[in-house]
């Protein structure tokens, strides 16, 4: 009998173990209570003349960026940012991988990308700033996709070659304490915002699609992630986190340095600190040097550096001068308290946190049960032979 249910147990628990912990999401927040993504037609912002010396380079930002549309296997079409980069091979795009991936969010324990990425993408630029409407569309040269999950970077060259003036990643990262205006040109996916293609200039295109936008008020970079933060999620150790807005259909945009035009980084998420609705929260960015090394290194030699940066952070590159906080990605914690089989559960703020599956536990004691009820005769016949 003992054993019976032993294995009952470890029947339960194995069945459940997939479950906990790997489903975890994060997600771009709007932080500071504030929503300071602006459309790029008319973006007024709330103080004018903060926007102003900016200007230009928005325009020119906005000249490399790109809407990536995928339609994929699982018959979802996703909508992500891009940005078109120099490279020493021609023009590249550079945005995350987890916008070609089954799984819809930022997720390192992830790998490959959806059959029909790149093959079926379509990308729109040359974005008119007046109306938001797209003058090209281009896709995916077929077999130039690559990416690296653990860095949440895709990157690939475009059919019709691209443009020549794309942006250009920072050669040296931030120190810690850095604390940078920086600005965002995206496209986020605000349905009630969303512009109307017109199918006879892009047959088969999406019959609405995300209006391009830019973050620029209240957007800084805000130093770099603790060690004891980096069980959390497997791509802290290579983020930069900043304060600028962003939401679904962001992910792949650029980190721009509001001063140079540089590059700072590749968005994919943001991470929240402790699980109230006031805790503090970061987005969260790939930084620069690492999206040099990804476009640079062969596979193999990227992911020895990886490890080593995993286990040795550089002393140059870890936290922010600030007091310590508990990071828990997207405001629960990960870790169970109590015995038995966890789930994931979605919440109305977009957050997830783990609770107890009471069905699994019920399936563990139905098996219990079932069996105690089996082994009944053989006892009953057990005990008969005693008492002849």
């Amino acid at each position: 009998m003992k054993r019976t249910i032993l294995l009952a147990t470890m029947t339960c628990l194995a069945a459940c173990k997939p479950s906990v912990i790997s489903h975890l999401r994060t997600t771009a927040y709007i932080i500071g209570g504030k929503d300071n993504i602006r459309r790029i037609e008319d973006r007024a912002p709330v103080d004018p003349a903060a926007i102003a010396p900016a200007e230009d380079l928005i325009k020119r930002v906005a000249e490399t960026a790109v809407l990536i549309v995928t339609p994929l296997t699982t018959g979802e079409t996703r909508f992500c940012s891009g940005n078109i980069y120099k490279s020493a091979n021609g023009p590249v795009v550079l945005t995350n991988r987890h916008c070609f991936a089954p799984d819809k969010e930022h997720s390192a324990t992830s790998v490959g990308f959806d059959p029909w990425a790149c093959e079926k993408t379509q990308i729109y630029r040359s974005f008119d700033l007046a109306t938001a409407q797209p003058a090209i569309r281009t896709t995916c040269e077929k077999g130039s996709l690559r990416v690296n999950p653990k860095l949440d970077l895709a990157v690939f060259k475009l059919a019709d070659g691209g443009i020549e003036n794309g942006l250009e990643l920072r050669t040296t990262d931030l120190t810690p304490g850095d604390r940078l205006r920086a600005l965002i040109v995206h496209f986020p996916d605000i349905e009630s915002q969303r512009i109307r293609m017109d199918i006879t200039k892009f047959p088969g295109a999406p019959a609405t699609a995300p209006r391009m936008a830019v973050t620029f008020e209240d957007c800084n970079t805000a130093g770099y992630f603790k060690p004891e933060a980096y069980s959390v999620d497997p791509s802290l150790p290579y983020a930069i986190r900043h304060t600028c807005d962003m939401i679904k259909g962001s992910s792949g945009s650029t980190l721009v340095d509001a001063s140079t035009g540089e590059s700072l980084g590749i968005n994919w998420g943001g991470i929240k600190y402790g699980d109230s609705p006031t805790s503090e929260a970061y987005n969260v960015a790939t930084r620069a040097g690492l999206v040099t090394s990804f476009l640079a290194m062969p596979e193999s030699d990227l992911e020895s550096l990886l490890l080593a940066l995993t286990e040795k952070p550089p002393e140059g590159l870890v936290g922010n001068g600030e007091a310590d906080a508990t990071t828990e990605r997207s405001g629960k914690s990960r870790h169970l308290s109590v015995a038995g089989c966890a789930r994931i559960s979605k919440h109305d703020d977009n957050n997830y946190q783990i609770t107890m599956d009471a069905g699994w536990l019920l399936l563990g004691a139905f098996i219990v049960l079932c069996a105690g009820r089996r082994r009944e005769p053989c006892l009953a016949k057990k005990r008969q032979g005693q008492h002849h």
